[in-house]
């Protein structure tokens, strides 16, 4: 019974820890490194969420493709995704694609 509760804090610690580092403030140099490379993100499918301005907060847009091919999509958004992780950390675009969107209130 001890290990299941060292096991659930273990889980709530690493959580946590991943949390605050996912939500710590963007290098401003950094924001503007990836500006200068105008990376556009494409969202694929005909149901886009609307996003916040990851252009001026991340450096990067996020546009709505629809329905493109996906060949050039995936290969657009693979050369993106590296250069943001390259930019920013090791999966730092997957850890925070749903910071992206725009929650209504």
């Amino acid at each position: 019974m001890i290990h299941f509760f060292k096991y659930i804090l273990t889980f709530v610690l690493a959580f946590s820890i991943s949390i605050v580092f996912a939500q710590r403030e963007i290098n401003p140099e950094k924001v503007e490194k990836l500006q200068s490379k105008k990376l556009i993100f494409l969202w694929p499918g005909m149901n886009c969420p609307a996003f916040k301005n990851t252009y001026d907060v991340y450096g990067f847009k996020i546009v709505c493709a629809g329905s493109i091919n996906t060949t050039t999509l995936n290969k657009n958004n693979k050369k993106v995704v590296k250069t943001v992780n390259r930019t920013y950390g090791k999966d730092w675009f997957n850890q925070n694609v749903k910071s992206f969107i725009q929650k209504d209130n």
